[in-house]
């Protein structure tokens, strides 16, 4: 197994135990920086931090959540390629 796909695989399983743990927003945030971007990785910062502070994820943040996951899945199917299942499967 090379670096790359060291790295891929360790970092995956990383985003399955965030999410296990219901860490959903550190989840995502980790894979916006695996696909090393910024703008996600700021949006969903964002949302951990609207979440923090009101103790809960409000329904109207879940729903602009799963909109920019739709965002997210689209970059990653175009950069990881044959990845791409197993990056959306460690949500």
């Amino acid at each position: 197994m090379s670096f790359k796909e060291l790295f891929i695989k360790e970092n995956f399983e990383e985003i399955a135990k965030l999410t296990d743990d219901n860490n959903h927003s550190e989840a995502r945030i980790l894979g916006a920086q695996i696909l090393k971007d910024k703008k996600l990785e700021k949006v969903y910062t964002a949302i951990k931090d609207i979440h923090s502070y009101f103790g809960y994820l409000p329904s109207e943040l879940s729903k602009l959540r799963y909109e920019i996951d739709k965002e997210m899945f689209k970059i990653a199917k175009s950069k990881l390629g044959d990845k791409f299942e197993e990056f959306k499967g460690s949500f």
